[in-house]
């Protein structure tokens, strides 16, 4: 979107962002879990919208950067959860507030659990998942096939060219 916005110019892009919440819970039929979304609308969460039906586990970790190496600093050396850059423990480098950890945040890596609709098995599977970094273990019974798929993101502001 350009605007006209006094004193910058005629062609200053400005940018609307949009706030969303992903979140996994149960499908229109009560069973099935399922991705959803809610907008943020003028201060108020909107309506649910349900994305995906079979998304079992929606996990995310943060690629946090080394600051000690400025040539590599839009690269991640480690992937922690969100409490671990608020509060420190666990954080790689010692010595940085919760701004400064924050700061080194460059990417995020986001994973989905999904499952089949229907059992695809004809053996008790008994598998654990990794889904970015946590395990997911469905019922040992359970009979439906999984994948999991992930993918990473890189926050804009931070990378290179």
């Amino acid at each position: 979107v350009q605007e006209n916005v006094s004193g910058y110019g005629s062609l200053l892009p400005v940018h609307r962002y949009d706030l969303v919440v992903y979140y996994v819970a149960f499908g229109a039929d009560g069973v099935t879990p399922s991705l959803f979304r809610r907008r943020l609308v003028l201060g108020a969460l909107g309506a649910a919208e349900e994305l995906v039906s079979g998304v079992e586990s929606m996990q995310g970790v943060l690629g946090a950067a080394n600051a000690n190496f400025p040539r590599n600093s839009d690269q991640p050396t480690s992937y922690v959860t969100g409490d671990v850059v608020q509060t420190g423990n666990g954080w790689p480098v010692t010595g940085l507030d919760a701004d400064q950890r924050w700061r080194s945040v460059v990417s995020a890596r986001i994973g989905l659990l999904m499952r089949s609709q229907q059992d695809g098995s004809d053996q008790e599977t008994g598998l654990s998942y990794n889904v970015a970094g946590t395990n997911a273990a469905p019922a040992a019974t359970d009979r439906r096939l999984r994948y999991v798929y992930e993918t990473q993101v890189s926050f804009r502001n931070r990378s290179r060219g």
